[in-house]
């Protein structure tokens, strides 16, 4: 039976037009202060986003429109189009730029509702001009179904956009969101939420955008999805970020080709592009799995884990019962301060909370957790990092499913916090041409019991300054190969016990 879909909430109430607090994308409200639902700085226009219970935004079975009237203005814009929705008691408003999510009309299921994002912005008249999230740097996260959700716009649009001029001017903002369902019809009520926007300016980023040094006698490991091989095609990007990131270990998801006709990228080959692209005293070895895609590179010792136990029974979308295993694969790799238990792991894509992708990731998740409990048994003195693209477009069960239990005495791995270089944001996912919005799908796991995690961070190169991407001898563009992008974590090993 259809879980019963509740309305997305927003309170109307104002923000002080001095509010300075810069926002962290991160799907948390921690830095927002107590009752406030709009913050703006000089770059970006945030919402805060609260549900009823937590639910999946871009693939659901109803839509949510979230509707801003951007200079205050009611006879500009598109006169509300979902108006006949609306309490009486809503201001007239006029919509200078709409977000449907899960949009209807655009899908085959039931009710026609799409996947994703659709995002259309509208002159004085209210003709409509459909654009890409891109457009307005929409993004939201966290990316799995939660109660609260922190959307960001950017407020430096194109200048031929109808809204440019009003998302850099100083101004009042209001908005509606409310949910629809597939018929059409408003779940429960819907509020108004009111704010204002300083004058458009630069502001520093929280985030420095200066790749990190490396921490004296610390395990630097980076862990990238490079989008089915495409460092064999396009080598010079990925070539550059991994020579200014310096890693020890590379954890790595889809480089592997995408057609199963194509030649298969072997560990040979990739170690072969690594001791070409990334010459080190010590040599590159690669480890991989009969799961396409998967791998470990490695400049320090490292033995492959045998593991038993992975293949799980999940049923899929048409009912049958199917027996799988985890793209997954994992290693020991031993320095002078210590060795740990590295684990690369691409967990199923897609779906929604609750529906078969989403309970696969679950099943995948506990075939994996039980088989590195049975590995830490056995090393004891091993620290264990786990990461990937875990796909979280679902529920976070699978996250915190691998993390339970793998850490001293039974407490759960903790998981690395990083932001993007230059960027407030925890994004690691990102594609201009999709329908889908920028969001955080990849994670990196770690016993904090055996190992210190000294820093983490995101690279994103598109959003670093000139002069630090020339100290780091990097371009621009060095990380749009894939829609992916690089983790990187520093880790300080704790050393065997005597």
């Amino acid at each position: 039976m259809r879980r019963v879909i509740q309305l997305l909430t927003l309170l109307a109430l104002p923000l002080a037009s001095n509010a300075s607090a810069q926002v962290r994308m991160d799907g948390l409200d921690d830095e927002w202060p107590d009752g406030v639902q709009v913050m703006a700085d000089g770059e970006h226009l945030h919402l805060r986003l609260h549900w009823e219970s937590a639910v999946t935004l871009q693939s659901a079975p109803r839509s949510t429109a979230i509707l801003l009237d951007l200079d205050a203005d009611a006879s500009t814009g598109l006169k509300n189009p979902v108006a006949n929705l609306l309490r009486p008691s809503v201001p007239a408003m006029g919509i200078d730029l709409a977000v449907f999510l899960s949009p209807p009309g655009e899908g085959r299921g039931p009710g026609g509702l799409g996947n994703g994002a659709r995002i259309e912005v509208f002159d004085r008249s209210g003709a409509s001009r459909k654009i890409s999230h891109a457009d307005v740097g929409f993004m939201f996260l966290p990316t799995y179904a939660s109660a609260t959700t922190e959307v960001r716009f950017r407020r430096d649009v194109r200048s031929d956009l109808p809204i440019a001029s009003m998302m850099k001017a100083e101004s009042g903002v209001r908005g509606v969101a409310l949910q629809m369902s597939i018929g059409g019809k408003r779940i429960g009520g819907a509020n108004v939420f009111t704010g204002e926007m300083p004058a458009f300016a630069v502001t520093a980023s929280a985030s420095s955008d200066r790749i990190p040094n490396r921490p004296a006698n610390s395990l630097r490991i980076v862990c990238w999805n490079v989008l089915w091989g495409a460092p064999m095609r396009t080598p010079d990007g990925f070539a550059r970020v991994l020579r200014s990131l310096n890693p020890d270990v590379v954890l790595i998801q889809e480089w592997d080709n995408r057609q199963a006709h194509e030649e298969k990228i072997t560990a040979e080959m990739r170690s072969a592009w690594l001791n070409e692209h990334m010459p080190q005293d010590q040599q590159w070895t690669v480890i991989d799995s009969a799961q396409r895609g998967v791998a470990i590179a490695s400049r320090v010792p490292m033995k492959r884990l045998e593991l038993s136990g992975l293949t799980t029974s999940v049923t899929s979308e048409s009912g049958a019962l199917l027996e799988r295993q985890p793209r997954f694969v994992s290693a020991i790799v031993t320095t002078e301060h210590g060795k740990a238990i590295v684990a690369s792991v691409h967990l199923k894509c897609c779906g929604s909370m609750g529906d078969w992708a989403d309970q696969t990731r679950i099943a995948e998740s506990i075939s994996i957790n039980l088989a590195l409990r049975r590995a830490l048994r056995d090393n004891p003195d091993a620290a264990c990092v786990i990461a990937g693209d875990m796909n979280l477009v679902g529920s976070k069960l699978p996250l915190d499913t691998l993390a339970a239990g793998l850490d001293t005495f039974g407490v759960a791995l903790q998981v690395a916090d990083p932001v993007a270089l230059g960027d407030a944001s925890t994004h690691t996912w990102q594609d201009a041409r999709s329908r889908f919005t920028p969001g955080r799908l990849d994670y990196v796991l770690s016993t904090a019991s055996k190992a210190e995690l000294l820093q983490t961070f995101i690279v994103d190169t598109g959003r670093m300054s000139p002069e630090s991407l020339e100290a780091a001898g990097l371009s621009a563009t060095d990380t749009d190969d894939s829609d992916h992008l690089p983790v990187v974590v520093d880790l300080r090993l704790q050393k065997p016990s005597l």
